[in-house]
């Protein structure tokens, strides 16, 4: 008796503290995949029932009726656990499916979703699995399938984590944070989305959070961006591979037709890029790394291969962009690395390799810094043979430039100012210059009368 009267007791002291155990089957619903209302009824029972608790969902397949819109669950602060990849199947294929609104602290472990058929048409904004105003929610161990929109939506929310989370064949982007304040993700993949595959974005009409990290992303075969930041603020990607774009490898950018805000202290580090802008059908630039109209962002230890535009490229007119350890390799057409109208320029330990057309190009730029740039095998599908090129630059400051070339490959160095602009000023230093199958001389092209280019035997000056 006294036995039984403690286990009756820690049972109301769990209750009394939130920590109520349910299972959804208990209130009546279905894990064989049937009787979709009476299960939808049963989820919205046991959520109500413990608000703090935790809700158990057990092996199975649960039909959702989401016919009039998603599930909704208001203010859930308790954990959610999906055991033996128990799955949610959504009945109708053009609304959103799961939807949390409110609520902290929240933790959703297991999830498996999709819908009954795969939807034919777009249908924003109709999430998968979306978070609203939430606070502290942690998503793990999750996979998504199938949604009529984004697969993973998280808006206006402080401090999500996503980890382990998988999202396929949605239209439009896999997983994105939009305006929310430091959002974070760990082990990504994305695989056939619609749109960006993983996205923070700041939209101007909403509170400006800011803040993201992203580790150990992988994107597969988006038709849009691969990584998109897009207005976002104080964001960190590291360590990621993307494969297959329709639109840009990455993107850094202020989004005006989306009336997004200007992103600022963005980190995108350690991944590559391939046939970025190669995937059918295409949409808007086909570069491997793309920047605009950012205050800073900085790109650190990237390859980038077979882009079906230019490799890194960009405009800023008020901005900054830092390259570091940048490889480019053949890009389809194109340029190696454009930065155009941008404020500043920094580039440091990088690499072109096998371009179209012009290794580095700065047009526009007011301020250039080079520390280190090889290039190799430039100009293959352009007549005019220029491997760096600076044009109407303000201050330009290049060395440890090295040109590799081929026979008729790009052999040409050099700097113009066109009338009206301001004079440049600053220096260029080749250390090194290797004919390769010929007898090529490393060609100096300058019109801009205080810049300086070093004397280095075997160069032919067309000053």
């Amino acid at each position: 008796m006294r036995s039984s009267a403690l286990f009756l007791m820690l049972i109301l002291v769990q209750e009394c503290r939130g920590h109520r155990v349910v299972n959804v089957t208990t209130f009546g619903a279905y894990s064989d995949g049937t009787h979709s209302a009476i299960t939808t009824e049963a989820f919205r029972k046991a959520f109500a029932s413990a608000p703090q608790g935790e809700i158990m969902i057990a092996s199975g397949t649960y039909l959702i009726d989401n016919s009039t819109g998603p599930l909704v669950i208001k203010n859930f602060s308790g954990r959610v656990t999906f055991q033996g990849g128990a799955q949610l199947v959504f009945a109708t294929n053009t609304n959103g499916g799961l939807l949390f609104a409110g609520g902290s602290g929240a933790v959703i472990s297991g999830l498996r979703a999709t819908y009954s058929r795969p939807p034919a048409v777009r249908k924003s904004p109709n999430e998968e699995i979306k978070f609203y105003n939430t606070v502290n929610t942690v998503l793990t161990d999750t996979v998504v399938e199938n949604s009529p929109a984004a697969g993973i939506l998280f808006f206006n929310s402080i401090n999500p984590t996503v980890t382990n989370a998988k999202v396929m064949n949605s239209l439009a982007d896999g997983l994105n944070f939009s305006n929310c304040r430091d959002a974070r993700v760990t082990n990504l993949v994305t695989q056939n989305t619609g749109d960006d595959g993983l996205a923070f974005v700041n939209y101007t009409a909403y509170p400006n959070l800011t803040g993201g990290l992203a580790r150990d992303v992988t994107i597969t075969n988006s038709r849009a961006r691969g990584i998109a930041v897009a207005g976002q603020s104080n964001v960190s990607v590291i360590g990621f591979k993307i494969q297959n774009t329709s639109s840009s490898g990455v993107l850094v950018a202020q989004d005006v037709a989306n009336k997004t805000r200007v992103p600022a202290h963005v980190l995108i580090e350690n991944g590559s890029v391939d046939n970025a802008g190669t995937l059918a059908p295409l949409v808007g630039n086909q570069y491997g790394v793309e920047f605009n109209s950012q205050e800073t962002a900085t790109f650190d230890n990237i390859v980038v291969f077979g882009s079906g535009n230019n490799g890194l490229s960009g405009t800023s007119p008020q901005g900054s962009v830092i390259v570091n350890n940048v490889t480019i390799n053949s890009p389809l057409v194109g340029i190696g690395f454009l930065f155009y109208r941008t404020q500043s320029v920094k580039i440091t330990r990088s690499a072109a390799n096998k371009t179209p057309s012009y290794g580095l190009l700065a047009l526009n730029s007011s301020h250039v810094l080079v520390e280190g740039l090889t290039v190799t095998n430039a100009g293959v599908a352009d007549r005019l043979k220029r491997a760096v090129w600076f044009e109407n630059a303000e201050t330009i400051s290049a060395s440890s430039v090295s040109i590799v070339a081929g026979t008729d490959l790009a052999n040409v160095v050099g700097c113009y100012t066109a009338p009206g602009h301001p004079a440049a000023r600053g220096s260029v230093k080749i250390s090194n210059f290797e004919p390769k199958q010929g007898n090529n001389k490393l060609s100096i092209e300058n019109n801009c009368l205080n810049v300086s280019f070093a004397e280095l035997e075997g160069i032919r000056s067309n000053e």
